[in-house]
């Protein structure tokens, strides 16, 4: 799949995840209001366009969901297991980069730093780094220490520990309609509707955790580090609006105009590292 094919499809899947949401939240509100006031008419007027909106918003977020474990898990063994198949000067060079970020964030605990096979993304799983084949092959070392810099911030700030709790309370209140009330097309306007709205209530909290990891990588690397790489994301990665994550310009702009409030900063690349980490 070229970048063009793979930015559309996100761009697809990701819309129409917002459109569903603002449907679900919007129908899944008056529905509730018709209940809760006794307005029969109106309960029953916006029941099934209600409830064949939360249906499709659920079912999509439970595709993506297991999708997204899948491919974490997936990725997550394939960087265990295909060691043999990864270019041996491409690990040396991440352990190298990985080494040298990690010693110039001041970061202690040991980390590890894994090739994920054809990829272009990173990710950080505890202890563990993750860098695309792809986007270490096609990116300067410069580029690698933001990418791995951003990656180090969410370890340093225990950032999984606070996504994985918001991500539990999803699931609380997913269930908790079911808990109230006997399955029923109730139950799963509820559902839908309240997961909208933890999502709704979700994206500030998880956007400031981005641009928190940007800033900190920033603080220890330098601002044009960590733009660069996200400049070198954009051209290789969906970069526009989600749940998750602000849009790239967004994240650069921040970056940029911190960088001129405070002025030129940063650290040169460190020439040694510490005790190696596995790749």
């Amino acid at each position: 799949m070229t970048n063009s094919s793979r930015f559309i499809f996100f761009r697809v899947i990701i819309w129409s995840e917002m459109v569903l949401f603002i449907s679900t939240l919007t129908l899944g509100t008056v529905y509730i209001v018709g209940l809760g006031t006794s307005n029969v008419q109106l309960a029953s007027m916006i029941e099934y366009p209600a409830l064949e909106s939360s249906t499709l918003f659920l079912s999509l977020v439970l595709t993506l969901t297991v999708l997204a474990v899948l491919i974490r898990i997936l990725v997550t063994v394939r960087a265990k297991i295909s060691k043999p198949q990864v270019d041996l000067e491409r690990k040396l060079r991440l352990l190298n980069i990985g080494d040298q970020v990690k010693f110039l964030m001041q970061i202690e605990r040991p980390v590890k730093f894994f090739v994920g096979i054809r990829s272009y993304n990173a990710s950080v799983r505890k202890n563990r780094v993750i860098v695309g084949e792809r986007l270490l092959r096609d990116s300067t070392d410069q580029e690698i220490q933001g990418v791995i810099g951003h990656e180090l911030a969410h370890i340093k700030g225990k950032d999984i520990t606070k996504k994985a709790v918001l991500q539990g309370t999803a699931v609380l209140v997913l269930l908790m309609p079911y808990a109230i009330f006997e399955p029923s097309n109730t139950a799963l306007i509820l559902a839908g509707t309240l997961l909208s709205v933890v999502l709704l209530l979700s994206v500030p909290l998880t956007w400031k955790i981005e641009l928190g990891a940007d800033a900190e990588a920033a603080e220890y690397l330098g601002p044009e580090v960590v733009i660069q790489a996200l400049e070198k994301l954009k051209t290789v990665a969906y970069t526009g609006i989600s749940f998750t994550h602000p849009p790239m310009s967004r994240r650069i702009d921040k970056l940029r105009n911190a960088h001129t409030l405070i002025g030129p900063t940063g650290s040169e690349p460190a020439t040694g590292s510490p005790n190696s980490s596995k790749v």
